[in-house]
């Protein structure tokens, strides 16, 4: 066999598992995203100041107030991820967090996710579908950028891509 054929195959070979290990978890995230129940902790907790918004009753009841500090010091750290990431967790799923403000002083909650009554509407369906598309195009084009013109470069390239694609993160 020709050396250069046998390099040519071992570079599609390389693109297409490179950029299957980059993609591998699109198809989970459509699955869970599409088909799975979405589930909530009733609060929103903007990211930049910690400020904790009530999104539901349940919430409310369990002692969480609108303009509440998340107390990082003190909420574990996989509680926090739970709290912050956006996925949706199991219904049941809990997380004991730690809470200040100056009118109720600081305290220790546990919030369970329950099944929410909103799931994905028919227009932000369509934005994590082309986040999809658009995520599956990005990285296609950096391989097909390699199988036609294997350099340093496009393979630098490449490898932004599967760093870099647009990934389909969705949440809040």
């Amino acid at each position: 066999m020709n050396s250069t054929l046998v390099r040519s195959r071992l570079r599609i070979l390389a693109i297409a598992l490179l950029g299957a290990f980059s993609l591998s978890l699109v198809p989970l995230l459509i699955v869970e995203n599409f088909f799975a129940p979405a589930t909530t902790f009733g609060v929103a907790v903007d990211r930049l100041t910690l400020l904790v918004a009530v999104d539901d009753p349940r919430a409310a009841k369990a002692g969480v107030r609108d303009g509440d500090e998340l107390d990082v010091a003190r909420t574990s750290y996989d509680d926090r991820l739970k709290l912050l990431s956006g996925i949706s967790w199991p219904a049941g799923t809990a997380v004991t967090v730690s809470l200040n403000s100056p009118r109720f002083g600081s305290r220790r909650l546990v919030l369970r996710a329950f099944p929410d009554p909103l799931p994905l509407d028919p227009g932000a369906r369509f934005e994590l579908g082309t986040h999809v598309l658009i995520a599956i195009l990005w990285v296609v084009i950096g391989g097909v950028l390699v199988a036609m013109r294997p350099s340093l470069m496009t393979w630098g390239f490449y490898f932004f891509c599967l760093g870099l694609h647009p990934y389909p993160s969705f949440g809040a």
